[in-house]
């Protein structure tokens, strides 16, 4: 007789998917969606012979992401496979396998929304497996339609961060104009894999580097952002463009327009604006003005000429002419026997649009002086608009933005690791409070990203009387610090202020990192942290960079005011002086050799530069 082989035992067969469509599954996964984990059976145990184990990852239209931090099977013979598509007998199909322990590419970026995760294992050796984390990356949408003569287009968090995997679209209605001018001011996107268009009829055009050009086009105008880059961890910062639209005229008259200021970008420390039109013509033209960022505006208007009827100036703050205005100037206002009239914006970036109706007398004069200066104006509780008009002279204007009121966060702290930041926003001032509650008492470390030190803002951390902390964030010229927090209770406060204005169009660039310390040693990306508990009896511990020439900033926590860490890079780490440079890519990291036993837990964060 002929023994039948054993078949294969199906361990896993799970679907990973968006929580709405566990409906048209037969289970529900109890795999976290969009993001989470996915190890071997029994990892970090070894895995069982003659198995298979299927985990399908899906959403419509997204793109997924694995890391994977360990792996350890029988070469060739156990083996974990990446397919994507619906056909698993198809091979051709499978984009990665993986076997034995030395794994090439460990960051796997897939533009399928469909992939297939199988691993196999034969009747003989077994190991460790593996350990990973995947990301669900869903498509994001968005359309604008747009019917102002001109404006200001950005991708969304610019200039901090464009995501993967988004398709944003604006569509500008011509209306009455069939010509548009597009200055695009800063791009910065994977050139391989993003793409920036602008569709005009049937011609389009492909955007890479800053440029200015102007098009004839009927009806409508789009702009299409698409991008499918891999590595988030290079931060693009997307684009940045201002459009004016024109009606056809004479090319006397569109030389003369060339002239103008309109759509354009002034950047100097001082300068001139100077305006000067005789053209019968509705216009809307923007003018953006900047200097040094934490330096306010100063304006004077050294001359104007206009119809008082037909025309207006408006200024606002930021660079978005939809927002914040704080001027509006119209009626009689005449300057030429008026040199000295001034006012300050708060501000070191604002907008100022002139408008001309189509009944104006053609015939428009007027010379704006501009200077940075760390002068203020007094700032009242409550928002309004100044109007300028009936002959009179400039005031020293008092400008007001609205306040945030407190915004209150209760977040339940039962993962490993959450990260907190600010709200996506433009508002001036934030006030924000995420209170913390935990189910166990972990201890904590505090991983403060401060990427934009000129902002002014403050970070509390309290516990309790026995326990407050706060941080002058303007005042660290740290882009990256810690703390621990040894004694935790059931729940703790942490309060976040921004004092004063953010870059534009930008969210503030802060975020917290919390790390519940669950393990003896923790690397995630460039950070490393090393838990010692009072009277180990390990001595040493070995810290291995991810580049030859990386070095390290080493921060060291502990109740233990005396405690002294020596390195074999020649540089200790002392509680009293816990901030030490390390330039070393590998080095050991050892008690002073005096001492014996350690009376009190303390903690080493290592940032890898």
């Amino acid at each position: 007789t002929t023994a039948t082989p054993k078949s294969p035992e199906i361990l896993i067969d799970v679907d990973i998917v968006h929580p709405l469509e566990y409906k048209s599954h037969k289970r529900k996964s109890i795999y976290q969606y969009p993001y989470g984990t996915i190890s071997s059976p029994n990892y970090p145990q070894n895995y069982s012979n003659n198995i298979i184990c299927r985990w399908r990852l899906y959403h419509r239209n997204a793109f997924i992401r694995l890391y994977i931090h360990e792996f350890h099977t029988e070469l060739h013979y156990d083996t974990l496979a990446l397919h994507v598509g619906q056909n698993l007998n198809n091979r051709a199909m499978i984009i990665h396998e993986l076997s034995g322990d030395d794994i090439d590419n460990r960051h796997l970026f897939i533009r399928n929304d469909n992939l297939f995760l199988i691993f196999t294992t034969d009747k003989s050796y077994n190991t460790s497996g593996f350990f990973l984390n995947y990301e669900i990356i869903e498509r994001e949408n968005y359309n604008w339609d747009l019917n102002e003569n001109n404006g200001v287009i950005y991708s969304k968090d610019y200039p901090k961060f464009l995501r993967t995997n988004i398709e944003y679209t604006w569509i500008i209605h011509m209306n009455s104009s069939n010509e548009i001018e597009i200055n695009l001011s800063d791009i910065s996107i994977d050139y391989d894999y993003d793409y920036l268009h602008i569709i005009t009829g049937d011609t389009f055009y492909s955007l890479n580097t800053p440029k200015s050009f102007r098009i004839q086009t009927i009806n409508e105008t789009k702009i299409i952002l698409r991008t499918k880059h891999s590595n988030d961890d290079y931060q693009y910062r997307g684009f940045n463009l201002t459009y004016q639209k024109f009606n056809g005229i004479s090319m006397e008259e569109n030389n003369q327009l060339n002239t103008l200021p309109c759509g354009k970008k002034f950047s100097s420390y001082n300068g001139t604006i100077e305006f000067h039109t005789e053209i019968k013509t509705e216009m809307d033209c923007l003018i953006l003005l900047e200097v040094d960022d934490g330096q306010n505006i100063f304006l004077r208007f050294d001359y104007l000429n206009w119809d008082n009827r037909e025309n207006s100036i408006e200024i606002g703050l930021f660079h978005d002419p939809t927002q914040y205005e704080i001027y509006h100037i119209s009626g009689n206002v005449s300057l030429d026997a008026l040199p000295s009239t001034w006012f300050i914006a708060n501000h070191s970036q604002i907008w100022i649009r002139f408008y001309s109706s189509q009944f104006s007398l053609g015939l428009t004069i007027f010379r704006l002086f501009y200077s940075e200066t760390i002068e203020w104006s007094t700032i009242s509780p409550e928002p309004y608009l100044q109007i300028l008009d009936d002959n009179r002279l400039f005031p020293y204007q008092f400008i007001s933005l609205p306040t945030n009121t407190t915004i209150i966060n209760k977040i339940t702290f039962e993962r490993n690791y959450t990260a907190l930041a600010p709200p996506i926003t433009l508002d001036p001032f934030i006030h924000i409070e995420w209170l913390i509650s935990l189910n166990d008492s972990s201890l904590i470390i505090f991983d403060v990203e401060n990427l934009d030190g000129k902002t002014s803002a403050e970070l509390t951390i309290h516990q309790d009387e026995n326990f407050t902390k706060t941080y002058l964030l303007d005042t660290i010229s740290a882009k990256r610090f810690s703390d621990v927090l040894f004694s935790v209770k059931s729940s703790f406060r942490i309060i976040y202020k921004s004092l004063s204005l953010p870059i534009p169009n930008q969210a503030r660039l802060f975020r917290l990192n919390l790390y519940k310390v669950s393990k003896a040693y923790l690397h995630v990306g460039d950070l490393h942290y090393i838990l010692g508990a009072k009277n180990e009896s390990k001595f040493q511990w070995t810290i291995k960079g991810e580049y030859e020439n990386s070095t390290f900033v080493g921060n060291l926590f502990s109740l233990n005011k005396n405690l002294l860490l020596q390195t074999t890079a020649d540089t200790n780490l002392s509680v009293n002086n816990p901030v030490a440079y390390i330039p070393s890519s590998n080095f050991d990291i050892r008690y002073q050799p005096q001492e014996k036993t350690i009376n009190s837990d303390f903690i080493i964060v290592l940032y890898e530069q």
